[in-house]
């Protein structure tokens, strides 16, 4: 997901689209990057999601526009005068996944809403007058976008990228080498630092896990976890059907 900003109204914009986001720089937005991953969202797995409802207010100086998961907000907006501009993206549905914060700015006229997955950003705005409105949706953590773009690559025992890896060497990969470099060292890491867990309830999106003592692979939600598969010879999305534990990296 893009991320805008627009210094003449003082709006955020975020969007799925490279080629709106092109079009936004070009009329003199500043464009700041990714702001976070948004889950992509199948006729197999869109019971999993919650779609995120893009709304645009005409009527405020240089426009301004909201996203939100309620749908009796979007509605509520609309009789306002809002304009529905329909599902924007989806949201990991529960605690998966990265918060996404809202903060509501009560002295602008225009750009009132902001959303943010970065805690430090939260915490400055709220000391800056604004005004904390919870979570707004998950998504997923950026390592996973580096994760999923090794998708059909093959496994290679011994292999940490970029042609092909082990499960441990994708691991790596998508993280760095902090933990370890092996299923065993990675594991011990794990242990040491107290962030192992066999308790497959206190597993989240992106966190380590370990389908047995000897293969690693990273949690997605719904029990399902991105790995080198020895099984299927390449990089996969699979569901867990065994869980021996595992950890947040970080």
């Amino acid at each position: 997901m893009y991320r805008l900003y627009n210094r003449y109204t003082g709006e955020h914009f975020y969007t799925a689209s490279s080629a709106e986001r092109s079009s936004l720089v070009k009329s003199g937005w500043t464009a700041e990057g990714i702001g976070w991953i948004a889950p992509k969202v199948t006729k197999q797995n869109a019971s999993q999601f919650n779609p995120v409802y893009r709304l645009y207010n005409p009527h405020t100086p240089g426009g301004d526009h909201h996203y939100t998961t309620s749908k009796t907000e979007y509605d509520a907006l609309k009789k306002k005068g809002w304009k529905q501009e329909g599902i924007g993206w989806y949201s990991y549905k529960g605690s998966n996944g990265v918060a996404l914060y809202r903060l509501y700015n009560p002295y602008a006229k225009g750009g009132t809403h902001h959303y943010t997955t970065n805690e430090a950003e939260r915490s400055a705005l709220i000391k800056e007058g604004w005004k904390s409105e919870g979570i707004a949706w998950r998504g997923y953590p950026s390592v996973l976008k580096k994760a999923y773009d090794q998708l059909g690559k093959p496994y290679e025992y011994g292999a940490s990228g970029p042609d092909s890896f082990d499960c441990s060497g994708f691991v790596v990969y998508c993280y760095g080498s902090g933990r370890g470099r092996t299923t065993r060292s990675i594991a011990n890491s794990l242990k040491a630092t107290g962030d192992w867990t066999t308790d497959i309830n206190k597993i989240k999106v992106g966190d380590l896990v370990f389908t047995t003592s000897s293969h690693v692979g990273i949690y997605v939600g719904n029990n399902y976890y991105i790995e080198a598969s020895t099984t299927s010879n390449k990089v996969v999305v699979e569901y867990m059907y065994s869980f021996y534990g595992g950890g947040s990296y970080y």
